[in-house]
């Protein structure tokens, strides 16, 4: 209610931060799920920013939600801001985050746990495919069963980016007990645009690990793509059966040719 008070006084977000919040933790923390609630994310990033400040493992939960929230709203670089704030504190265990020089994938080593939210890997549910992250190899293991359906989703992470970027995604790759290869790709989505970018680069069956690489260009305007291993094969053809493993990820920037521009 005060808040909702607050608000209905006046629209100036500074001004009601001066005069009506306190600078105490468990008040910010109740304010950023006020403002997150009400869609008010300019505001809520500047309150979320401070209580990182507090480096409280605690907040995790809701500072991270903020920041998939701007993420989703396309707010890059105050979620960057952000997930970098949090790793500096150490909050997270992440390196920082600087897709203006090249630093745009999070945990590529795979030596972590996922957060499974913000700028890092996560496993969305894949109807007939198992999946495993090692943290004590750096590796993730899908067990194909041969029954998983076309189109589906292993694995993704979203990524910040530059505008006009030209990118090479390299890693290390094996497909023990799979005859063949197809249908397994790289995809990448523009989360604000809404569009699939196109990829190059083929998956072969390989029993023993192999260096792999993909490579695209951000469209310009784009801030945030979605980098994602799919199965889609083609009409037709054979399901893939058995284990496709991955590791040592990196991602280069190896040319661009705008900036961004997003708030």
């Amino acid at each position: 209610p005060v808040f909702d008070l607050a608000w209905r006084i006046t629209q100036d977000a500074q001004e009601i931060r001066r005069k009506l919040i306190p600078p105490r933790h468990f008040i910010l923390v109740d304010y950023l799920d006020y403002l997150g609630a009400h869609a008010l994310v300019d505001p809520g990033a500047d309150v979320a920013m401070d209580l990182a400040g507090y480096a409280d493992p605690d907040d995790n939960y809701c500072l991270l939600n903020f920041c998939e929230r701007l993420i989703n709203l396309a707010k890059v670089k105050r979620a960057v801001n952000l997930w970098n704030a949090m790793a500096d504190r150490g909050m997270l265990r992440s390196e920082r985050l600087d897709p203006e020089h090249g630093k745009s994938l999070s945990n590529a080593d795979l030596k972590r746990p996922f957060e499974r939210v913000g700028f890092d890997w996560r496993l969305p549910q894949a109807e007939g495919v198992l999946q495993n992250h090692f943290t004590d190899t750096g590796e993730v293991r899908f067990e194909f069963s041969g029954d998983q359906p076309e189109g589906v989703l292993v694995l993704y992470q979203n990524i910040p980016v530059v505008a006009g970027g030209a990118y090479r995604l390299s890693f290390r790759y094996r497909t023990p007990g799979i005859d063949h290869a197809e249908g397994l790709a790289w995809q990448v989505w523009d989360l604000l645009g809404q569009r699939t970018i196109p990829v190059t680069g083929e998956f072969t069956a390989e029993q023993e690990w192999t260096r792999g690489e993909a490579r695209f260009a951000t469209p310009k305007g784009a801030s945030i793509l979605r980098l994602g291993l799919v199965y889609r094969p083609a009409p037709g053809s054979t399901r893939i059966r058995g284990t496709a493993a991955f590791s040592g990820f990196a991602l280069q920037l190896e040319k661009r040719r705008h900036r961004n521009r997003d708030g």
